[in-house]
């Protein structure tokens, strides 16, 4: 356990406190506009970047990331880094009043271009897995296949995202 979290910079961010007080979901994202402050928790973050490198890796294999609604930007920031990855496991929080769901298919597309294909979308439609293929010329999963009608992954084939999320 290391007392610090992953954010798109490496400092403190606030942290808004869950509806529910039996709840631990605090999210960096200001999730109840009309609700006061109250419960703010400030802690510290680093990027993924930083993390790997205090940890001593240029590269890791799995990234598990259910961070309430911060997901967007540390991806954003991933996908800028110098430290790879080969497979992404992401919960979005396109649910969120203050989160379209625009941000998701906007998150799912960079990963598209970056060459991380999506192989796993839950029931619930939060839930993304991704891993990382040449862009070109991939034979894509039965299911990615079936949702785009094509056999091989091209350049930005994310189309299906926009008329599976709506």
């Amino acid at each position: 356990f290391h007392e610090y979290g992953v954010g798109a910079t490496d400092g403190t961010i606030d942290f808004f406190p869950p509806r529910r007080a039996s709840s631990s979901h605090f999210s960096p994202v200001r999730r109840y506009l009309s609700r006061p402050r109250d419960g703010v928790v400030t802690a510290p973050v680093y990027r993924f970047s930083t993390i790997a490198a205090r940890l001593g890796h240029d590269h890791v294999a799995l990234v598990k990331m259910d961070i309430e609604g911060g997901e967007y930007d540390v991806i954003d920031d991933m996908l800028r880094a110098e430290t790879s990855f080969d497979q992404l496991l992401v919960e979005y929080h396109h649910a969120y009043s203050t989160i379209p769901i625009s941000r998701t298919v906007d998150s799912v597309t960079g990963l598209d271009r970056a060459g991380y294909r999506c192989f796993y979308i839950s029931d619930r439609t939060y839930e993304f897995s991704f891993l990382r293929q040449p862009i070109v010329g991939v034979p894509k999963s039965p299911g990615l296949r079936a949702a785009t009608g094509s056999d091989v992954d091209e350049p930005s084939n994310t189309g299906f995202l926009h008329s599976w999320l709506h």
